[in-house]
């Protein structure tokens, strides 16, 4: 009788098992996290995890920090000019020493996480003179290199080089005008000698050699 009590609860508690399993498949679960959870916005443009494994959330609105409990958010203070460089977010991306690397409509900047600061970028202009960059950045892609590459709204592809915060701007042929609108770039084989860049109305860029000016 012993023996049959315990098979029988055993059958119960499979049966149970199963029940219980297509009941949460059927209904998983979801979580969203919007303002009402901390978020400074609810219009999220991109999304990145570091590799301290910290969740990163761009949005109109500021730039997120998500650790899985609570948002940290930082925004522009114009009164501090260790603080983001805009609230519009566009990209996010990390480099080399982790580093994380912030595109914005109104230029990039890089945060330091041991500082709790941001700082600026720059680049060559045509006239080989410094410039903080400025300009509306689509896109930020990191290579097994330690190069950074941005793509941006008129200063086509800037290359920095790893390590470096002033950057090259790249031609699309030889001797070519820089000034174009690079809306995504993509280092895409396993040694990160490909890449593709997005040209708005040239189409696809594909490369194995990236020339500076």
């Amino acid at each position: 009788m012993k023996v049959f009590f315990e098979k029988f609860v055993r059958v119960v508690a499979f049966f149970l098992f199963l029940t219980w399993s297509a009941s949460f498949a059927g209904n998983p679960v979801r979580t969203y996290l919007g303002i009402d959870q901390g978020l400074s916005n609810n219009f999220v443009r991109c999304i990145y995890q570091d590799r301290n494994g910290f969740m990163w959330f761009g949005t109109y609105d500021g730039l997120n920090r998500y650790d899985g409990y609570e948002f940290k958010i930082f925004r522009n203070n114009f009164k501090n000019n260790r603080s983001l460089i805009n609230n519009w977010i566009n990209a996010i991306s990390e480099d080399a020493q982790g580093n994380l690397w912030i595109g914005t409509r109104q230029g990039a900047c890089v945060y330091q996480s041991l500082s709790n600061n941001f700082s600026f970028l720059y680049y060559y202009n045509p006239a080989k003179k410094l410039e903080q960059l400025r300009s509306v950045v689509k896109d930020i892609e990191a290579d097994s290199r330690g190069n950074m590459f941005v793509a941006t709204f008129d200063k086509g592809l800037l290359l920095f080089r790893n390590g470096d915060s002033i950057a090259y701007r790249i031609p699309l042929e030889k001797g070519s005008d820089s000034s174009y609108e690079a809306t995504a770039v993509k280092a895409a084989d396993s040694q990160h000698t490909l890449y593709y860049l997005q040209v708005k109305n040239r189409g696809v860029l594909i490369t194995r050699k990236i020339v500076k000016l």
